[in-house]
Protein backbone atom coordinates (compact mmCIF):
# COMPACT_ATOMS: atom_id res chain seq x y z
CA UNK A 1 0.00 0.00 0.00
CA UNK A 2 1.22 3.46 -0.89
CA UNK A 3 2.09 5.63 2.11
CA UNK A 4 -0.66 8.19 2.77
CA UNK A 5 0.53 11.17 0.83
CA UNK A 6 -0.86 13.43 -1.82
CA UNK A 7 -1.34 11.93 -5.28
CA UNK A 8 -0.26 14.11 -8.20
CA UNK A 9 -1.50 14.43 -11.78
CA UNK A 10 1.11 13.14 -14.22
CA UNK A 11 2.74 10.81 -11.70
CA UNK A 12 2.70 7.03 -12.03
CA UNK A 13 2.06 4.53 -9.28
CA UNK A 14 2.98 0.84 -9.42
CA UNK A 15 1.41 -2.39 -8.22
CA UNK A 16 4.43 -4.72 -8.17
CA UNK A 17 2.45 -7.96 -7.93
CA UNK A 18 0.38 -7.14 -11.04
CA UNK A 19 3.26 -5.40 -12.93
CA UNK A 20 1.02 -2.44 -13.73
CA UNK A 21 1.50 1.33 -13.69
CA UNK A 22 -1.39 3.73 -13.19
CA UNK A 23 -0.72 7.25 -14.44
CA UNK A 24 -2.94 9.83 -12.73
CA UNK A 25 -4.65 12.00 -15.36
CA UNK A 26 -7.25 13.74 -13.19
CA UNK A 27 -7.82 14.25 -9.47
CA UNK A 28 -11.11 15.13 -7.85
CA UNK A 29 -11.77 15.49 -4.11
CA UNK A 30 -12.81 11.83 -3.71
CA UNK A 31 -11.77 10.11 -6.98
CA UNK A 32 -8.78 9.51 -9.24
CA UNK A 33 -8.93 9.08 -13.02
CA UNK A 34 -6.01 7.19 -14.54
CA UNK A 35 -4.50 5.32 -17.50
CA UNK A 36 -3.12 1.83 -16.84
CA UNK A 37 0.04 0.53 -18.54
CA UNK A 38 1.94 -2.78 -18.45
CA UNK A 39 5.13 -2.15 -16.48
CA UNK A 40 7.24 -4.54 -18.58
CA UNK A 41 6.21 -3.29 -22.05
CA UNK A 42 4.86 0.19 -21.40
CA UNK A 43 1.74 -0.61 -23.45
CA UNK A 44 -1.63 0.94 -22.62
CA UNK A 45 -4.22 -1.35 -20.99
CA UNK A 46 -7.49 -0.02 -22.39
CA UNK A 47 -9.57 3.06 -21.68
CA UNK A 48 -9.09 5.43 -18.73
CA UNK A 49 -10.60 4.28 -15.44
CA UNK A 50 -11.74 5.99 -12.27
CA UNK A 51 -11.83 4.86 -8.65
CA UNK A 52 -11.94 6.27 -5.14
CA UNK A 53 -8.70 7.78 -3.83
CA UNK A 54 -8.58 5.32 -0.94
CA UNK A 55 -8.86 2.37 -3.35
CA UNK A 56 -6.10 3.80 -5.53
CA UNK A 57 -3.76 4.32 -2.56
CA UNK A 58 -4.47 0.79 -1.33
CA UNK A 59 -3.79 -0.65 -4.84
CA UNK A 60 -0.43 1.11 -5.31
CA UNK A 61 2.76 -0.18 -3.73
CA UNK A 62 4.97 2.77 -4.66
CA UNK A 63 5.51 5.75 -6.95
CA UNK A 64 7.07 4.97 -10.35
CA UNK A 65 10.63 6.06 -11.04
CA UNK A 66 11.52 8.45 -13.87
CA UNK A 67 12.93 5.54 -15.90
CA UNK A 68 9.73 3.52 -15.47
CA UNK A 69 7.62 6.51 -16.54
CA UNK A 70 9.85 7.10 -19.58
CA UNK A 71 9.07 3.54 -20.74
CA UNK A 72 5.31 4.22 -20.98
CA UNK A 73 3.79 4.59 -24.44
CA UNK A 74 1.86 7.84 -23.99
CA UNK A 75 1.27 8.34 -27.70
CA UNK A 76 -1.33 5.57 -27.84
CA UNK A 77 -3.35 7.02 -24.95
CA UNK A 78 -3.17 10.53 -26.43
CA UNK A 79 -4.27 9.31 -29.86
CA UNK A 80 -7.15 7.22 -28.54
CA UNK A 81 -8.46 9.36 -25.72
CA UNK A 82 -7.62 12.95 -26.61
CA UNK A 83 -10.55 15.32 -26.11
CA UNK A 84 -9.53 17.73 -28.82
CA UNK A 85 -12.28 18.10 -31.41
CA UNK A 86 -11.48 17.01 -34.93
CA UNK A 87 -11.92 19.96 -37.27
CA UNK A 88 -14.69 19.35 -39.78
CA UNK A 89 -15.27 21.63 -42.70
CA UNK A 90 -18.97 22.04 -43.35
CA UNK A 91 -20.16 22.84 -46.82
CA UNK A 92 -23.76 23.62 -47.66
CA UNK A 93 -25.45 21.08 -49.93
CA UNK A 94 -25.16 21.82 -53.63
CA UNK A 95 -28.88 21.20 -54.07
CA UNK A 96 -32.01 21.32 -51.97
CA UNK A 97 -33.23 18.12 -50.25
CA UNK A 98 -36.24 18.11 -52.55
CA UNK A 99 -34.02 18.32 -55.64
CA UNK A 100 -31.78 15.51 -54.35
CA UNK A 101 -34.82 13.29 -53.74
CA UNK A 102 -36.14 14.05 -57.22
CA UNK A 103 -32.76 13.23 -58.83
CA UNK A 104 -32.51 9.91 -56.94
CA UNK A 105 -36.01 8.87 -58.02
CA UNK A 106 -35.32 9.74 -61.69
CA UNK A 107 -31.99 7.84 -61.73
CA UNK A 108 -33.50 4.54 -60.58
Amino acid sequence: MLPRRELKVGKGYINEEMWLVREVIQLRPMTVKYHTYHLSTGQLCGAPHECKKDQFIHWADREATEDEMANLQYEEAEALYSHEPIPVKWEPPSQSPEQALFNRSINR
